[in-house]
């Protein structure tokens, strides 16, 4: 395997345990009746017959718009995308795709709901709330069209790029498109603008910032 393999196989583990550590948070909500928020599973087709142990080939019919969705006691409706980074003290927000920057944008500022980023550094065992639509002390560290710069990025260069090559480009050639520097993060500016997650009984309470962002 690849140092390239091995760096994208630790990326895709990372990613997965931070999903599992907002579900447990999740799992909380419920049991305290403060919301109940679920993963939203990837659309699947399956190809062919089922062979032995009743296995089968799958593939990816499309994207699912973000990672968990649901709703807050009193009504309000939630989505967030879960993203994980092994660098030190930056995030380029546009890493996060157009559907999902789109998904975000309109769930925020057409239905007034909750929507963000829940970011987990690995270096520093950190995770912080990006709202989707910045106010007040978040725009302190939160580039306020950040959203808008993620979704016309990644619109703007797949065009380019299915041009360039002649064809539809996959999913893994869009994923290497160069992030927009002027839509990065800092760990230290979320830190000191208040958006740190807390770690609570061994919980990120994701919820408790994403309802005061």
């Amino acid at each position: 395997m690849s140092r390239r393999s091995k760096a994208g196989k630790r990326a895709q583990s990372a990613g997965k345990e931070w999903e599992h550590q907002i579900e447990l948070a999740n799992q909380r909500y419920r049991s305290q009746q403060l919301a109940d928020v679920h993963r939203l599973s990837e659309p699947y087709t399956q190809i062919g017959g089922v062979g032995p142990f009743g296995r089968f080939t799958a593939i990816r019919s499309a994207s699912s718009t973000v990672d968990f969705q649901g709703v807050v006691r009193g009504g309000r409706s939630v989505i967030l995308e879960a993203k994980s980074t092994a660098l030190k003290c930056t995030y380029g927000m546009g890493h996060v795709q157009r559907h999902q920057a789109e998904a975000l944008l309109r769930h925020a500022e057409v239905y007034g709901g909750i929507a963000g980023v829940a970011i987990y550094w690995q270096v520093h065992a950190e995770a912080y709330w990006i709202p989707a639509v910045p106010t007040g002390s978040a725009l302190l560290a939160v580039p306020a069209d950040w959203c808008h710069r993620a979704a016309s990025h990644r619109r703007d260069h797949a065009e380019a790029l299915r041009k360039r090559i002649g064809r539809k480009p996959t999913q893994l050639e869009l994923a290497s498109l160069a992030v927009p520097p002027q839509a990065s993060v800092r760990i230290d500016h979320l830190r000191a603008a208040g958006l740190q997650v807390p770690l609570v009984r061994w919980c990120y309470d994701w919820l408790a910032v994403a309802l005061g962002a």
